[in-house]
């Protein structure tokens, strides 16, 4: 699936990994000792990534930015708006002539890389941030199972023509695709700290050589769910909220 030349540049920079497999209870986002993470004190959004064809992309964009933000700021992280992190990199793209090339629309590697260096210093210096969250979108395979007679994914019943696919050896799924929520949180010297991935809804169910495609409407538009699964990447960090407050850094200003 292609995806927003800013997700792409994203991925290159950050290291992020594909959020195509469901985290297990026992799954560990800690990319460094724990404290390391929940220690951080100021958090800026990077702005969020998601598949060029979504539907109402700017809304669902702007929800998960509002969802996410607040969920880290009821953990006790201050958090910065993507507007400030777009306008740092804009400024920063525009004094370097644009970070793509115009013709193919690939990333020069050199300029990505100087961009990114005197963003994180940007960051850092004027507005305080110790941490940067990238949030983005992927669609791809997801767990199928069987809930009594119904076959689930992601976040339900699968359905065919409308109707749940109930157990039959000619209803058995063969795949199902779903929405992934993937986040990853950096320091501002770029290393990865937090790395989750888990999946919204499915999207597209197969069977008998043919495919099933949920209508777009119905993407994204279970508020519950979005709750729900934004609560969930972010339950590792819930005890940060019980941590005394920390003073503001400073100098930074919102």
């Amino acid at each position: 699936m292609k995806l927003q030349p800013f997700l792409l540049l994203c991925c290159l920079s950050a290291g992020v990994f594909s959020g195509s497999g469901v985290a297990r209870a026992d799954y560990d986002p800690f990319r460094v000792p724990k404290h390391q993470v929940l220690d951080l004190e100021r958090l800026i959004v990077a702005p969020i990534g998601v598949p060029v064809s979504l539907e109402g992309a700017d809304a669902v964009v702007r929800d998960l930015e509002n969802r996410v933000s607040e969920a880290l700021e009821q953990r006790g992280f201050r958090v910065l708006p993507s507007a400030h992190y777009l306008r740092v990199r804009n400024d920063l793209a525009e004094k370097m002539g644009g970070l793509y090339d115009p013709v193919t629309g690939e990333a020069d590697a050199e300029k990505l890389e100087l961009s990114n260096e005197h963003t994180r210093d940007r960051l850092s210096g004027a507005l305080g941030v110790d941490g940067v969250v990238f949030v983005w979108v992927t669609n791809g395979p997801t767990r199928v199972w069987k809930e009594g007679r119904v076959w689930q994914a992601a976040e339900g019943a699968l359905a065919w023509g409308g109707e749940p696919l109930h157990e039959k050896n000619s209803n058995r799924p063969t795949r199902a695709d779903a929405n992934f929520l993937n986040v990853e949180i950096v320091s501002v010297d770029h290393r990865p700290l937090y790395e989750i991935g888990l999946p919204i809804e499915w999207t597209a169910v197969y069977r008998l050589q043919s495919r099933e495609v949920r209508p777009r409407s119905a993407l994204f538009a279970d508020p519950k769910r979005l709750e729900e699964v934004v609560s969930a990447i972010f339950r590792h960090l819930d005890e940060r909220a019980a941590l005394p407050a920390r003073t503001a850094t400073a100098g930074a200003s919102d």
